[in-house]
Order: C-alpha cells, then sequence, then structure tokens
C-alpha cells in the first residue's frame, strides 16, 4: 500500500475532521436540548403532549438517517425553508446547517429515551422529599431529579457523542466536506481507491477511541480526600443564606448544617424534623437504629 499522498493531501483529512467534530458537536448539542424537551412531554400526564413526543420517537427511531437527510437538504426548499448562504462560511454552509439538522433531528429522538431512562431511574422518594420540604414539582425536577439524572446518563450521552460521530459520515452525500467527502475526494485525484479510507478509518477510530476514555467511567464517587472540601463549600454557601436539598451520609454535616432533617430508607420516609429532634431525639425504631451504628 502506497501512503504517500499523505504528504499532499494530509490537510484534507485534517480539515474533514475538524468538519466531523463540529457537525457532531452541534448536532448533539442541539439533540440534548430538544431531547430534553420530548422526555419531559412524553413523561407528562398530558396526554396530548405524551403522544406527540411518543409518535415523533417512534417515527424518526423508526425511519432511516439517510432518508431524514434527503427530507431536510431537498425537501424543505421545495417547501419555502432555505438554509442562509453565509460567504464568511464558505459555500457548504447551507448543507452544513441541513446536516446539523437533520443529525440534531435523529438524535433527539434517542436522547430523549435516554434522558427518560435516567429520570425514571431516579429513586421516588428524591422527589417526595422536595415535595414535602414544599417544592414545588417543576422546581424540584429542575433543582432535584433533573442534575441527578444527567449525572447518570453523562456516559450514555457521550455514547450518542460516538455515535453521531460516526453517523456523520452521511452527510458526505450532500457535499459536506467532512473526513468521508474529503477521503472520497483524494480517492478521485490520486486514483487510489483503498487507502484514502484506511487514512478516514484510522481517523474516525482516534475520535471515538479517545471520546470513548473521556467518558468512561465520568461519575465515579469523589476521592475521600476530596470530600472534606466539597462539605466546606456547602456549609459556606448555607451560611450565606442558599436554600440546599442534599442527600448525604455525612451526619456530623447534616447535624451541623441542617435546618431540617429527612432520614429515608428503601426510597421511603421514615422521619424528618429539626437535627435536634432527629439526632438526639428520634422517635422511629428505624432511624435509632442507624444512627446508633453511624454516630
Amino acid at each position: 500500500m502506497d501512503f504517500s499522498f499523505l504528504n499532499k493531501y494530509y490537510m484534507f483529512f485534517i480539515n474533514g475532521a475538524k468538519n466531523t467534530i463540529l457537525l457532531a458537536a452541534f448536532s448533539v448539542c442541539i439533540g440534548v436540548f430538544l431531547g430534553m424537551f420530548l422526555s419531559l412531554m412524553k413523561l407528562s400526564k398530558n396526554k396530548f403532549l405524551n403522544i406527540i413526543s411518543t409518535a415523533y420517537i417512534e417515527f424518526i427511531r423508526g425511519t432511516p438517517l439517510l432518508v431524514q437527510l434527503f427530507i431536510v437538504y431537498f425537501g424543505l426548499p421545495k417547501i419555502g425553508i432555505k438554509f442562509p448562504d453565509v460567504p464568511a462560511f464558505g459555500s457548504e454552509f447551507p448543507a452544513f446547517m441541513a446536516g446539523v439538522v437533520a443529525l440534531s433531528i435523529n438524535s433527539a429522538a434517542y436522547v430523549a429515551e435516554i434522558i427518560r431512562a435516567g429520570i425514571q431511574a431516579i429513586d421516588k422518594g428524591q422527589m417526595e422529599a422536595a415535595r414535602s420540604l414544599g417544592m414545588p414539582h417543576n422546581m424540584a425536577m429542575r433543582y432535584i431529579i433533573i442534575p441527578q439524572a444527567f449525572k447518570n446518563i453523562l456516559p450514555a450521552l457521550g455514547n450518542e457523542f460516538i455515535v453521531v460521530i460516526k453517523e456523520s459520515s452521511i452527510a458526505s452525500i450532500i457535499g459536506i466536506p467532512e473526513v468521508m467527502y474529503n477521503a472520497d475526494t483524494v480517492r478521485g485525484n490520486t486514483f487510489q481507491p483503498f487507502e484514502p479510507l484506511i487514512v478516514a478509518a484510522i481517523i474516525y477510530f482516534i475520535m471515538t477511541f479517545t471520546l470513548s476514555k473521556l467518558f468512561d467511567e465520568p461519575t465515579s464517587a469523589l476521592d475521600p480526600e476530596m470530600v472534606g472540601e466539597v462539605l466546606d463549600v456547602m456549609k459556606k454557601l448555607a451560611s450565606q443564606g442558599m436554600t440546599m436539598v442534599v442527600v448525604t451520609h455525612e451526619m456530623g454535616f447534616a447535624k451541623e448544617v441542617g435546618d431540617r432533617v429527612i432520614f429515608m430508607d428503601s426510597g421511603n420516609i421514615v422521619e424528618k424534623g429539626i437535627p435536634k429532634e432527629i439526632f438526639e431525639s428520634p422517635k422511629h425504631p428505624r432511624t435509632k437504629d442507624f444512627l446508633s451504628k453511624v454516630l
């Protein structure tokens, strides 16, 4: 095999990799934004919203990405929806925008299911605890449930980013100069049908392998040496009057900082009250047993 063409065409592959990453990054960001709304619609008690989100998700997941890309790129201009031609971004900008829209629409359906599963995986007791403190449902979802869900689904979102990077190769069909398109250009210029594809495959592997390691176990537990620092920051925030709902096994911290303590077991509220009542005069046998072992 002869790879001497890289001396002349290496920038084709570098620029293609940049465009691939940009295409995937924009698509995933928009997909996460849309997916969040779709997941909340699907979890909503409003049947109309539930039906719309379910129909969208099933339709997008049940049709090929290539068909969706062609509908966006060729179909939308037919009904008067055209992508802007911005000279500063080059002649490929309309095609790039079409690729972002198609990949975003496709990614949103899968991200919606990822987020929905992440939200439903959160213990129901978390919502009960927040509501018992007087938080409205929307506020509890925003500040308690969704942040925990995102922490749990980060690896899955990272995997979705990797999938979109690989699927972005289909955008070469509409002329977006990403890795695959530029590899085909090099094949045509050099009359070497095989070697440029090997280079493209290596570039895809480097991008996806790097991202897979980046998102590998991002939600692992804190280093024990850092726990004290985190607790100090939370104490400072509490002293400044910030309202926080904190799930913790640090009983000393809860006793010192908490204004109201809720003891939960197996997702159910066992006992709640001010710290002095809970820690000095617990009423429930389960609370007494737990505190006797940890204090």
